[in-house]
């Protein structure tokens, strides 16, 4: 339920990327797609390395790990540690104080056991540490908002703007009342553990996932984002607890038979409980008890697959998940709180029960030995949720999303594998989807919620192409072409920023969203990667690499007024390799 954060990426295998929803094999939180950080495996051989960075803003970094037999090959172990820091490049004026420092420690270690042929099992616990300043957030001053002035012919109305967002250097956030209040920022510690068992039966592996994840995070933040007096959005302090557990049962076959199958089992448990939650005054630097809350999910789930190559070359593939989520969101009161005008959630208002069926289909035509087509259709669910604390009740609940995938695709290797093609066509049909709008509180100040829209539609083409030009000289080039938007959609924040006076004829005339494009989705992205690379001597080579990265512009909100303007990104990059040494710049 946390964020990775601190997650080991120097000591990982690989990283995979599995594109459209993986709910049938994976699961909740793989609704539209899954990445997979594949932790090392031990060696059965010694062997270790170690990393050193330094870098400008007080950059420091030291990571390494070591791995090998604890008596035979029977038991492996691997263990790593790290430790970073980043001094952060922004300044608060508000205070002259520094803005975005991060600082992370780390430890790990994992065990593998084979105490037969047919029997392994590894067991992997990690410890995890930041601290990291308060985030540097700029809000754009109101004075720049050149749309949606409040009129009488507009009573609804706030302020807005239209065009690329101006950014500049000046961050001025209340992190003095924060640290003379618990403190600025954030500081998480994690303590998490895995235990995968592997019977291997005649023909078919039995299989045992079990996870857990232990989280105390410390958060303090200025929500007004500017320094802004507490009606236009608190200073906060809060202490949460994150607890997980999970438990998979899993039965597979044999992959060298033409008719291959899982089946299995799954028990999540998750629970968000804020231990405590402040307030704290920006005229008086008092800090006051807030209402707090707990979010409890609960997920069971039965999944299967079945693979068969039903003719040379053809392959057909049916996954299927039922799953059951069981959602609790509680709010506590201040203490000394006015009542509410609504009822705060608690386990009778804000409980619901989201069950799904989350089928996937696969087609693949191995047309050569080199050449392989596909086709997906696939759905993907995203739990409902509620709003806690909401001015009406009708904005209580949140339904649960869902999402169709219909994909094409090609895979390549030609000429002699020294070029890589992949590309994909794909269409997807959202239905309810969760979008965050902004609503009044009774209490004064706003308020961001989720709210379902209709439906929405996205259809786009993706490309890869890597390419060993020499045996120098490579080239890796990405392109990606999106279009999103709203098909049916009635907005009535919409609505007030064109003029609405709050009735429902006017929500519909003017909050109607058909045809605007989905917030924060860009049209376009593309990258390309070259790298150079040549021997000095037998065991020494030079390389030089430079890549390019692109994303356009996209809006925002929902509105499609302010957007963030095209992004380019050039990195350069030099190194030397000697042996077990490589030293980059």
């Amino acid at each position: 339920s946390g964020g990775l954060l601190a997650a080991e990426m120097d000591n990982l295998e690989r990283v995979e990327i599995l594109r459209g929803p993986q709910s049938a094999q994976f699961g909740r939180g793989t609704y539209a797609g899954a990445i997979n950080y594949v932790t090392r495996a031990p060696l059965a051989a010694p062997a270790g390395a170690i990393k050193l960075t330094g870098a400008e803003h007080d950059t420091k970094e030291v990571s390494g790990w070591w791995s090998g037999p604890l008596a035979d090959d029977r038991a492996l172990v691997w263990i790593g540690a790290g430790h970073r820091e980043y001094g952060g490049e922004w300044t608060n004026t508000r205070d002259g104080s520094s803005l975005g420092g991060e600082k992370s420690d780390e430890a790990s270690a994992k065990l593998l056991l084979r105490p037969t042929e047919a029997l392994d099992a590894t067991l992997r616990l990690a410890w995890q540490r930041t601290d990291d300043e308060h985030f540097p957030m700029y809000l754009q001053p109101s004075t720049l908002n050149n749309c949606c002035e409040r009129s009488a012919e507009a009573p609804r109305a706030r302020e807005y703007y239209i065009g690329k967002a101006q950014p500049e250097n000046n961050l001025n956030l209340y992190t003095d009342l924060l640290d003379r209040n618990g403190g600025s920022g954030n500081q998480l510690d994690r303590t998490s553990g895995s235990l995968a068992i592997n019977w291997h039966l005649d023909g078919m592996t039995l299989t045992s996932l079990t996870g857990i994840l232990r989280d105390r995070l410390e958060s303090g933040f200025d929500s007004s984002y500017a320094g802004y007096p507490s009606i236009a959005g608190p200073v906060i302090h809060e202490v949460r607890d994150f607890d997980d557990v999970s438990q998979e049962l899993r039965l597979t076959s044999a992959a060298d038979q033409p008719l291959r199958f899982i089946a299995g089992l799954y028990y999540y448990k998750g629970d968000v409980n804020t231990v405590s939650r402040e307030q704290i005054n920006t005229a008086t630097g008092a800090s006051m008890p807030d209402s707090r809350g707990r979010d409890k999910v609960e997920n069971y789930a039965i999944f299967g697959s079945i693979e068969y190559d039903f003719a040379a070359r053809w392959t057909a593939g049916v996954e299927l998940r039922w799953a059951e989520d069981e959602v609790t969101v509680t709010a506590t009161p201040a203490p000394n709180a006015p009542p509410p005008t609504t009822p705060l959630c608690n386990s009778t208002l804000c409980n619901d029960t989201f069950r799904s069926l989350t089928p996937r289909f696969t087609l693949t035509w191995q047309t050569t030995d080199n050449i392989t087509t596909y086709a997906n259709i696939a759905k993907g669910t995203k739990p409902g949720d509620f709003n806690s604390k909401v001015p009406d009740e009708s904005y209580r609940v949140v339904d649960e999303e869902t999402l169709w995938s219909y994909e094409l695709g090609i895979k390549a290797q030609l000429l002699e594998d020294r070029l890589t093609l992949l590309m994909a066509g794909y269409y997807l049909q959202l239905h309810d989807q969760q979008v965050t709008s902004l609503v009044e509180l009774d209490t004064g100040g706003t308020a961001s919620i989720l709210v379902n829209a209709g439906e929405t539609s996205a259809y786009g083409i993706e490309t890869e192409i890597e390419a060993a030009l020499t045996d120098n000289f490579s080239l890796h080039a990405t392109y990606a072409w999106t279009h999103s938007e709203f098909d049916a959609y009635i907005s009535p924040e919409e609505a007030d920023l064109r003029g609405g006076n709050g009735s429902y004829a006017d929500t519909q005339r003017l909050g109607d969203m058909s045809g605007k494009r989905s917030p924060r989705v860009p049209e376009h992205m593309a990258s390309l990667t070259a790298r150079y690379q040549r021997a000095l001597t037998a065991d020494t080579q030079w390389y030089t690499a430079a890549d390019w990265t692109y994303e356009s512009s996209k809006y925002a909100q929902e509105h499609n007024l302010i957007e963030t303007g095209d992004r380019q990104l050039v990195g350069l990059q030099a190194g030397l390799q000697h042996g077990r040494w490589d030293a980059s710049l």
